[in-house]
């Protein structure tokens, strides 16, 4: 819970074996017992292989995660067993919820281009998937507040502030391009463009746009009468 998983990728640039994944659940073998994962508010990026990765016997839960900049995939559930097609997976209960997230293909429109992303951005397409029906990037009601973590913050804590949109109250954050993350290429065998303390959730060119650009977030807390704009490191659409 909570925590930044990043640079799983190190054996894959270093020549020292294959890079890893960012959170998995599951085993290659399809016969083995069923393993469960649950988490939430965790950072997953810049791994070698999948940022979440779900595999034959496994169920997994993952809300409010940032997840960006992972080489192969952002999230991939697979397993070896025959998957029913759309219409008997929705007749069984076995979609794959995905809801309360950020698609490429959502359009600029006030509503979302579900039949879009379905087709551009999931995979493959004749699996059972729920997106919900999520609106535009800064449309819809605005965002509630459902909880705050650490509750009592001191300076300099990075903190999450949980959206209520998952439950079906307030709408959903605008989230900025998680690319912002890193420049192209790579300097002293690390990406370019991380903070020196690789294990810190600080970013400074998300920061810089999430300030200056005008499609981003902010953030603003008034204590004692007085507002002070809080840096924004990561964002996902409901935390």
């Amino acid at each position: 819970m909570r925590n930044v998983i990043q640079l799983n990728r190190l054996g894959r640039l270093d020549g020292q074996g294959d890079a890893e994944n960012g959170l998995g659940v599951g085993v290659p073998d399809p016969t083995a017992p069923l393993d469960t994962m649950v988490t939430d508010g965790n950072v997953v990026r810049f791994s070698g292989a999948r940022g979440i990765s779900v595999v034959n016997a496994a169920t997994g839960t993952f809300t409010h995660h940032v997840v960006t900049d992972n080489q192969e995939a952002g999230a991939v559930v697979e397993t070896a067993q025959p998957i029913p097609p759309v219409s008997a997976n929705l007749a069984t209960g076995g979609v794959i919820v995905a809801r309360g997230n950020q698609w490429e293909h959502c359009g600029t429109g006030s509503v979302c281009n579900v039949l879009a992303v379905l087709r551009n951005d999931v995979r493959p397409h004749d699996v059972g998937t729920d997106i919900g029906t999520p609106t535009g990037p800064g449309s819809g009601p605005v965002p509630m507040i459902a909880r705050v973590v650490p509750s009592r913050p001191r300076a300099g804590d990075f903190v999450r502030v949980y959206n209520a949109a998952l439950d079906n109250r307030g709408g959903t954050f605008n989230t900025i391009d998680g690319a912002a993350c890193t420049d192209a290429g790579i300097r002293g065998g690390q990406p370019v463009g991380l903070p020196a303390d690789h294990c810190s959730p600080e970013n400074p060119n998300v920061v810089t746009q999430n300030r200056l650009v005008g499609w981003a977030n902010r953030v603003t807390i008034t204590m004692g009468g007085q507002q002070i704009d809080a840096d924004v490191h990561a964002v996902t659409p409901t935390c």
